[in-house]
């Protein structure tokens, strides 16, 4: 008997995902939050995706509904409703692998910022998700201003991050509400570019996850601190 429950603990500890990180990878990057002050919304992302493979493999992880698993309120204090998150009620499994597309717009003058609302609790250094930028020839990661919290995900030779492997990315358990990021577009300024946020995961250890609340695009006077969607929803 003792030998059988022994074996079935064993087994347990197998199966169940792991409770703690692995030890970490010094990449991290300088993760200053960044908000923008938008005078003009040029697009905004209506909660429809579509989802491609980014990798040779990788577990299928993105969907669009309601999730127990994040915090209560949005970025602008009201009441979160539906997210697009990695697995929305439990934990991302591992190896996943996909890119979530939001959709296109034309980057011009006024129309240069992307802000995404959105909350993570993802494996420090192994796994991890980041922001994308089509512009008709390659797919290109686009860096926040603030910087991601990880320069270079699952930077080891004992794991692989499908899709985001040896990228910059958002991972690590510091947001306990959801947060605003900002990118600067500028460089696609006259070009049409598709929007697509994507997450990668190792072999081991899981979270939550990446849960995106909303993301528009419009035009910038000056990037300043959090406090400002307010601002933004009011102009559409």
């Amino acid at each position: 008997m003792r030998v059988t429950v022994i074996a079935i603990l064993a087994l347990a500890l197998l199966v169940s995902p792991a409770l703690a990180d692995k030890p970490n990878i010094e990449n991290h990057g300088t993760d200053s939050r960044v908000a923008c002050d938008i005078t003009g919304i040029g697009w905004t992302w209506d909660g429809t995706f579509t989802t491609e493979t980014c990798d040779a493999a990788g577990v299928p992880v993105w969907a669009y509904g309601t999730s127990s698993d994040v915090p209560a309120t949005d970025c602008d204090g009201e009441p979160i409703g539906m997210v697009l998150g990695t697995t929305l009620n439990g934990p991302y499994p591992n190896e996943a692998g996909e890119r979530a597309i939001l959709g296109s717009f034309e980057v011009t003058g006024s129309s240069n910022l992307l802000e995404i609302c959105h909350w993570y609790d993802v494996e420090t250094s192994y796994d991890g998700g980041n922001v994308e930028i089509y512009d008709g020839a390659a797919w290109t990661v686009v860096s926040p201003m603030g910087g991601y919290p990880d320069d270079l995900i699952s930077d080891s030779a004992n794991y692989y991050a499908w899709c985001v492997d040896m990228e910059p990315g958002f991972n690590g358990h510091d947001p306990t509400t959801f947060v605003l990021d900002c990118f600067d577009l500028t460089n696609w300024e006259g070009t049409t570019v598709t929007v697509a946020v994507t997450f990668g995961s190792d072999s081991s250890v899981t979270y939550p996850g990446w849960y995106i609340s909303s993301v528009v695009a419009g035009g910038i006077i000056t990037a300043t601190e959090p406090g400002t969607w307010s601002r933004v929803k009011s102009l559409y």
